[in-house]
């Protein structure tokens, strides 16, 4: 794709602000990021020996991500007060934000909260209170996360001489997952865990496998820090990462994983004593007390107790013999015949949950590879990282019992290598059955015809 023609579509965008919202700081600011986050991503791929292939992909990825930010800004801005509607989630980070750069104090605000604001808070103070900022972090985060997916791949598969074209079908499978790209269009702080988890996992097995520099540790440190002020529990998992990608052979993976664990203990002794500040009495903060209120009342979203009463107060036997189904509920939500097309309904929404059926399809190619491809080959860093991702993607429905994607959102990606795997075998064996692709092809685009037009 003509790098050009995304030049224009930026502009067009651009003008759009400026003419239609007649807002010249939000115009200015989303063109100028949405440029820096294009450009910035080419030449990175570029610079990674990024094929054409790759390039393309990474800008159907902007242009797909940038497009729904600039309809949401749209759904969420009233045109009659020139002031925007903001959702619980997105007006409590935005204001939290907004405390945090003009007060330049992180007093009485719970650990929870400030990772993601505290970014954000970073952005206003330097470029000043746009809600626009937010949007444009996520999109950036996303663009990093379509680099490192494809980084991920070319490590997994380096000794495959395919595997540029198994790196393209994983940044490929990570565009048809909507709840990812639904993540990096709204002002929640997923998209920056997802790239957090890339990040940790390309630099780990950089480290164990290949060339690693003082910059590669800084950047595991990041990650380490991203992960702690954005979800803290998740923590937990990076050593088991260390452990089993780089093991404890010798003395030097010894002492990375201690400065590991040392790091993680030291963020959550932070963690914890900030969550222990009270909370002060301001308007801002009791729309945090009513979050936080209503996420203790609704079990963390808990999916299972809606159909089989109490979750949270069962057993580990019972969750375990329950853990098949919290799983099936994970995967499936949100099910694709349940959009909403009420005008309330970010356009967004409304994407992610009549395409998630193309969400499935990508859940299949991660099970084929499980059963059909994990003893079929002779890659231990391929079978290491899918099983890895698997665990991590359980973790969620056992202890929350089928919640929705949100949580369960960052281990996807990490599967993403063995599903470019079964796709890659699939099309490989499709182009030397043709009587076999001739009868599995249609009735599979029905159904996917069919499930689209249903949603």
């Amino acid at each position: 794709m003509n790098q050009g023609l995304v030049s224009i579509y930026i502009l067009c965008l651009t003008l759009y602000f400026l003419i239609v919202v007649q807002d010249f700081d939000t115009a200015i600011i989303f063109g100028v990021g949405c440029f820096f986050i294009f450009i910035s991503g080419i030449l990175t791929l570029r610079k990674t020996d990024g094929k054409r292939k790759s390039v393309e992909i990474y800008t159907a990825g902007f242009i797909l991500s940038s497009f729904f930010i600039f309809l949401n800004y749209l759904h969420f801005y009233d045109f009659s007060t020139s002031n925007l509607s903001l959702g619980k989630d997105a007006l409590l980070y935005h204001e939290l934000a907004s405390e945090i750069s003009n007060t330049q104090s992180l007093e009485n605000i719970s650990i929870n909260f400030i990772g993601y604001p505290l970014l954000l808070a970073i952005l206003y103070f330097l470029f000043g209170e746009n809600f626009i900022l937010g949007l444009l972090l996520n999109l950036w985060m996303f663009s990093l996360s379509l680099i490192y997916i494809r980084k991920l791949a070319i490590l997994v598969f380096y000794r495959n001489y395919k595997k540029e074209k198994l790196a393209n079908y994983a940044m490929l499978l990570f565009l048809l997952v909507p709840y990812i790209v639904r993540n990096s269009t709204l002002l929640i702080k997923d998209s920056l865990i997802v790239f957090s988890f890339l990040l940790i996992f390309v630099k780990i097995i950089q480290f164990k496998y290949f060339d690693f520099n003082k910059y590669d540790f800084l950047k595991i440190i990041i990650g380490f820090l991203l992960i702690g002020f954005l979800r803290a529990p998740y923590l937990f998992l990076i050593p088991i990462i260390f452990l089993t990608i780089v093991g404890v052979s010798n003395f030097k993976n010894i002492i990375l994983i201690s400065i590991s664990l040392v790091i993680t203990g030291a963020i959550l002794i932070i963690s914890f004593q900030y969550s222990t500040h009270e909370l002060n009495t301001e308007t801002l903060t009791e729309n945090y007390v009513l979050r936080d209120g209503n996420a203790k009342n609704e079990g963390s979203s808990t999916v299972y107790s809606l159909i089989g009463g109490d979750y949270k107060n069962k057993g580990i036997t019972e969750k375990l013999k329950l853990l098949p189904i919290t799983t099936a509920m994970q995967v499936l939500l949100p099910f694709p015949f349940t959009a909403s097309s009420e005008t309330e309904t970010p356009p967004i929404y409304i994407y992610s949950v009549k395409m998630n059926f193309i969400w499935y399809f990508v859940f299949i190619l991660i099970v084929f590879y499980f059963v059909f491809l994990r003893k079929k080959h002779k890659n231990k860093l391929l079978n290491k990282t899918m099983v890895l991702g698997a665990i991590f993607y359980l973790i969620p429905a056992f202890t929350e019992g089928g919640i929705t994607p949100r949580y369960a959102t960052p281990f996807i990606p990490i599967m993403l290598v063995g599903a470019s795997y079964s796709l890659f075998m699939i099309r490989s064996f499709s182009l030397y059955s043709k009587k076999l692709s001739f009868l599995i092809i249609p009735p599979v685009l029905t159904i996917l015809l069919f499930l689209l037009l249903k949603g």
